[in-house]
């Protein structure tokens, strides 16, 4: 009797023991685990924090404004056509201004070669690109019966863009810009002249003036 109540007390002293044992290793657990889930939140929470920090650059950017020079825009109005024709010419010299801008993308640059084209623009429509004459039309005042101009019609001439196109695309036109290319040392005047001449091939009468013109606009350049 005696040894089976030992038996069992030493049984049940043993399975107290077995729990005991077993919760302190549940509670180890729970303590070694709550600091690494402490030590990961934290982790999170700052690199939440260092993601949304503003973040200021000492580094700054300054724009190059780029202004466009054009030959036309510094020839002075008056001293180039006189104050009775200022105003058409500052008017129109918008008209002047998207000419140069095509001549110069075709290669012609220079100031003298640019104030010889214009020059003649200006004594065959002063600018006008709704100018005709009977059968010369538009900004250069195109022939379009026989000349460089037949074939096209009389509103696409009277077009600026197209009437510029139509004269640049010309032979003559192309032969005159080499011409221009190999000779830079001529005059403003002398370009005028060649270009009334071949180009436009305008009557003699008219060619002599525009060599004049064109040294005056040139000597107005500011």
């Amino acid at each position: 009797m005696n040894k089976t109540i030992k038996g069992a007390t030493l049984t049940l002293a043993l399975a107290a023991s077995m729990v005991m044992a077993q919760s302190s290793r549940h509670l180890q657990q729970s303590v070694s685990k709550s600091p690494m889930v402490s030590s990961n939140t934290q982790s999170q929470s700052v690199k939440v924090k260092s993601s949304t920090r503003p973040v200021t650059s000492t580094h700054t950017t300054s724009k190059v404004v780029q202004t466009e020079s054009l030959t036309i825009t510094r020839v002075n109005a008056i001293k180039a056509v006189g104050e009775n024709s200022a105003s058409d010419f500052l008017t129109r010299r918008k008209n002047a201004e998207v000419a140069e801008r095509f001549f110069r993308k075709r290669g012609v640059t220079s100031d003298k070669a640019i104030i010889a084209i214009l020059v003649n623009a200006w004594h065959e429509s002063t600018w006008n690109p709704s100018c005709q004459s009977g059968s010369c039309i538009g900004f250069f005042q195109i022939l379009n019966r026989g000349g460089m101009g037949d074939g096209h019609s009389t509103a696409k001439l009277k077009q600026l863009v197209y009437n510029i196109t139509i004269l640049a695309d010309s032979l003559s036109f192309k032969q005159w810009a080499k011409w221009v290319e190999k000779n830079p040392s001529v005059t403003a005047g002398e370009m005028s002249y060649r270009f009334a001449a071949t180009v436009e091939r305008c009557a003699t009468k008219h060619r002599a003036p525009r060599r004049k013109t064109a040294d005056r606009w040139f000597k107005a350049l500011s």
